[in-house]
């Protein structure tokens, strides 16, 4: 094997000295594969022995060792095992200098595996501990201590059953929490004299054992580990690891399944306040004041219950908490105290904790003003051009946006403690100040007036509707501000959020109204093009929510939204649009609902949808001259079709037992036939055909029953587009169809045919499926077997019997299920072929997988049974080994769900053996010196042992956990 080394060398330079992708890509394939051989066990002590060896090359090898000893610890024969447990040790007792540091953590991973999977090792951790502490290797013994507990958490990163976790973690753990105190606290008690880097090594100790033992011991038992906790806040090198190993402290205090934690909460309590000089000493340092908030508001996470509970002894804490919150120079510094402010506030919003509310009342307010401070957009410039003012950095620009609606939450919570008056006051008094105390608006920075607002806009939802006292005055400022683009963008958000409020304040309403409809006349205005974009869309969002809100008080202002709305449709965007129909379609809704069949529905939706109409009959008019006006013609299309899917969405009818329903007749007679024009002309345009449908959709969904005189209509332009198209959003909704109209109360003739209909696009799209296969397109078609598998989903739950009695079908699905399986990345595609998959072997069961079918004739079962039998192992194989290299966490869920349904069949089929076979099958195609044969048996067991209780969840849970461990081990693993 030594010929191997220079190879090995090679490897490691070109992977760290070359920029060349291609020669990195083969080195690092060469490394990984050395790293998974057998022989190269040979190889590491020999290398790490040698002290003229290559450092790189010896980090390298030290990095193998780990993995080999967590993923390849099978390889070894039993007589090989003693002499690795002293190799390893050795290496810790020799790597003792500090520029060995990455080499020792690397060792002392290995050496946490080695004792996990050794099982003939007793009292390995005394061992461990006698020999470094005799060898004064104190530093890598802290370092394997530390490692110890953290490698232990998930069961994942082993190839033990959950059982022998279980008794490993007794121990190697349990068993040895006082021998590890015992002399970290030893060791402590030198902390004078002890270099800074063992003090660093036992604060990292401790903190890692304190999930595994009570923190009385490390406060109390022990005398020398608490000082050396608190000490080190006063040393440089040990600060950070201090202020990690408190705040461990803090969230491992038991305070609610145990008696005694108040003296240990008082101890920590004291030392935090006794902390406060050292906060203002050192306020400019942002490292310091960083970590120090993120132990305070930790603290005050924890402790949030007590707090409310003894408002008097915890409001020290609570004050410097809201100091750190106003940290000016560094949000990402604020923020850690957000969360809890809000846990604080949860708790003092319930009735027991009214006092505290009172005596936290100031303390939110206060806050309230601190916030408004962080919402200012930055005062350098008086230009509305965020470039300008974020000096072109974007990405700060965003962030500072970001941090700006979290800010918002906290404001909520503020307005939830305070109360909506007083809260709201403290915008206001500040807005009040700038309007009233200045003579000319030009003096105000529009910076100023604009987080008041935006402050104003957070707390909406936590005004109650019924607010007369602040709302009024508010109402009143809003719509006389200074004009600017940003101020006035600001305001109509505001009056967006407070729609619900205006409902109970009629005498408002057209003032509002009239501000947010002025908002679209700013294309006239010397604005910059952004802000008239923002305005517009501002105001658009504002009159869809102040429409859907104030629908009733709106009945009579239909003339003039319908002026506002002819004037602006054709000038501002297409979401904005959207934004304003959907709006307007609430306040028809309202009208409309009081006779549904009544002959005013005809004129108001003739008078709001013409506009729609004319302009879809105008571009079906035109005939186009390349295929550039085609496209053009084809979006224009699309977004004005949305408009009246957003319409009919909300045109819901009340009353469904009517035998009519006046807007269903008007869609219809007067839009489906358009429908049906445009798709035949523009239909080839993807765009057309989705939109156009996802309008036929939502006809069927909204109106139901209503449409059965256009259903024939319906079913010959889906099963014609899809033939002429072949694009899945005629699958899509012909799955639609097909669940709307299966209802036995539909009748027999229309239930015939639906499935006369279903039969029909199944039969085209394994048509076109085939033929893809045969001309070498099929990877093309991942979208369209998406929604072929969600149409079928919609066959299999509402005409199972007559898909079941298809002898020529179910063959051909089974196997476009399995081809598609394998040939498809897409999550979405994947689920949904797995989704049916599971559903179909689901009706093979004793019991049907639906409640309003009693039973299913056997002979439709055996059809199923069959499929098992003789594809059980195929599936098995093929999806466990997909589940290994292909699918994601997701699809590895769902295709798993598929194995457990196949075994839980073989077995109601009296077969409970067959699957063991199967699974035997795929284990034998792993490689042997990757998969020992004990790895093997145990899988085996455990499915066996499962399938004889009839415990389904262990079967998925055993096969999940080694396929995770098996991916871990030969996918996902790395040297690194």
């Amino acid at each position: 094997m030594t010929d191997v080394l220079p190879q090995v060398k090679q490897a490691l330079d070109t992977l760290y000295g070359t920029s060349d992708a291609t020669l990195k890509s083969s080195a690092n394939r060469f490394l990984l594969e050395f790293q998974r051989s057998k022989d190269a066990w040979q190889l590491l002590f020999p290398v790490l022995g040698d002290s003229n060896a290559d450092f790189q090359l010896q980090v390298f090898m030290a990095q193998t060792l780990r993995s080999k000893i967590q993923y390849d610890f099978g390889q070894l024969p039993e007589n090989a095992i003693e002499s690795l447990r002293n190799s390893v040790l050795q290496l810790l007792i020799t790597f003792t200098e500090p520029k060995y540091k990455i080499i020792v953590r690397q060792a002392s991973i290995a050496l946490v595996y080695l004792t996990m999977q050794d099982f003939t090792w007793k009292n390995s951790i005394p061992q461990i501990i006698e020999i470094l502490s005799n060898s004064n290797s104190f530093n890598n013994l802290f370092e394997f201590l530390k490692i110890l507990p953290e490698e232990m958490i998930d069961v994942g990163k082993t190839p033990l059953t959950s059982e022998e976790f279980d008794l490993q973690t007794q121990n190697l753990l349990i068993n040895n929490v006082e021998r590890v105190l015992v002399i970290l606290n030893r060791v402590s008690q030198n902390k004078a004299s002890n270099s800074g880097e063992i003090n660093v090594s036992i604060l990292n100790c401790i903190k890692s054992w304190l999930f595994e033992v009570p923190v009385s011991d490390i406060m109390q038992k022990y005398p020398n580990l608490w000082p050396i906790v608190v000490l080190g806040f006063k040393d440089d090198e040990t600060f950070e690891t201090s202020v990690d190993c408190l705040i461990t402290i803090v969230t491992e205090i038991d305070i609610f399944n145990s008696d005694n934690f108040m003296p240990f909460v008082q101890l920590v309590y004291d030392f935090l306040i006794s902390l406060a000089p050292f906060v203002q000493e050192n306020w400019d340092d942002s490292i310091i004041i960083e970590r120090l908030t993120e132990l305070f508001s930790i603290a005050g996470e924890s402790w949030h219950t007590l707090i409310v509970k003894n408002p008097t002894s915890f409001s020290q804490l609570v004050e410097i908490i809201l100091t750190l919150s106003s940290y000016p120079s560094d949000l990402d510094i604020v923020k850690y105290t957000f969360k809890f402010w809000n846990e604080l506030r949860s708790m003092l919003i319930l009735p027991p904790y009214a006092d505290a509310r009172i005596m936290f009342k100031p303390i939110y307010l206060k806050l309230a003003d601190v916030l408004i401070q962080h919402l200012k957009y930055p005062l350098t410039s008086d230009s509305t051009d965020l470039s300008i003012l974020f000096e072109g950095n974007k990405e700060s620009e965003d962030k500072f946006k970001d941090s700006r609606y979290e800010i918002g939450d906290v404001l909520k919570d503020c307005c939830s403690v305070s109360g909506a008056y007083d809260t709201l006051n403290v915008p206001f008094q500040k807005l009040q100040s700038l309007i009233n105390g200045t003579s000319s608006s030009n003096q105000i920075k529009w910076q100023e007036i604009e987080s008041l607002l935006f402050s104003i806009r957070s707390m909406a939802k936590e005004v109650g509707d019924n607010e007369n006292k602040m709302m009024p005055q508010i109402m009143e400022y809003l719509v006389q501000l200074p004009e600017n683009p940003k101020t006035r963008y600001a305001a109509t958000l505001v009056l967006g959020r407070y729609t619900k409020w205006t409902s109970k304040h009629s005498q408002y309403l057209e003032i509002e109204l009239n501000y947010i409809t002025s908002g679209f006349q700013v294309e006239n205005s010397n604005y910059s093009a952004n802000d008239k974009r923002d305005i517009i869309i501002a105001a658009s969002h504002a009159l869809k929510y102040f429409c859907i809100d104030c629908a009733e008080l709106l009945s009579n202002y239909v003339p003039a939204l319908h002026n506002v709305y002819v004037n602006v449709i054709n000038e501002v965007d297409i979401q904005s649009i959207y934004d304003i129909s959907e709006g307007l379609a609430y306040v028809l809704r309202n009208i409309i609902i009081k006779d549904e069949n009544g002959p005013e529905i005809s004129n108001i939706l003739q008078l709001f949808w013409s506009v729609t109409l004319e302009k879809l009959k105008l571009i079906f008019d035109t005939n186009c001259s390349n295929e550039g006006e085609f496209h053009e013609l084809s979006t224009q299309i699309a977004d004005t079709v949305e408009v009246l899917t957003i319409y009919v969405d909300i045109l819901k009818p009340k009353n469904i037992n009517l035998p009519t329903n006046g807007t269903a007749n008007i869609v219809m007679e007067a839009v489906l036939p358009l429908i049906f024009q445009l798709i035949k002309k523009f239909g080839k345009a993807s765009r057309v055909s989705e939109r156009c449908l996802k309008f036929i959709r939502r006809c069927m969904q909204t109106f139901k029953n209503y449409l059965l005189p256009s259903l024939n209509n319906i079913a010959e332009l889906l099963l014609w587009g899809y033939k002429e198209f072949e694009f899945g959003c005629y699958l899509w909704v012909s799955g639609t169809f097909i669940s709307e109209y299966s209802d036995e109360e539909y009748g027999e003739q229309i239930l015939s045919s639906v499935w006369n209909f279903g039969f029909e696009q199944i039969k085209s799209f394994l048509q076109i499926f085939s033929k893809s296969c045969q001309d070498g397109t099929v990877t093309e078609l991942s979208i369209l077997v998406e929604d072929f598998f969600s149409m079928m989903k919609d066959v299999l739950m509402f005409q199972p019997f007559q898909l079941l009695e298809c002898d020529d079908i179910i063959p051909s699905l089974y196997e476009v299920a399995i081809k598609s399986i394998d040939t498809y990345q897409e999550d979405a595609t994947l689920e949904s072929i797995f989704g049916f998959m599971i559903d179909f072997f689901m009706w093979g069961n004793e019991s049907p997988p639906v409640s309003f079918v009693a039973d299913v004739p056997i002979e439709l079962k055996r059809k199923i049974h069959s499929i098992v039998e003789s594809k059980g192992s195929e599936m098995i194989s093929k999806l466990l080994f997909l589940n290994i290299y292909k699918f994601s966490h997701d699809i590895c869920h769902d295709s798993l769900e598929l194995v457990v349904e196949v075994i839980k069949l073989s077995v109601y089929l009296n077969n409970k053996h067959v699957s063991l076979i199967w699974l035997g099958s795929f284990l034998n195609t792993l490689p042997d010196n990757f998969v020992s044969e004990s790895e093997k048996s145990k899988l085996l067991r455990t499915v066996e042992s499962a399938i004889s209780s009839g415990n389904y969840r262990k079967i998925r849970a055993g096969i999940s956990d080694f396929v995770s461990w098996y991916k871990r081990k030969m996918v996902s693993r790395n040297y690194e």
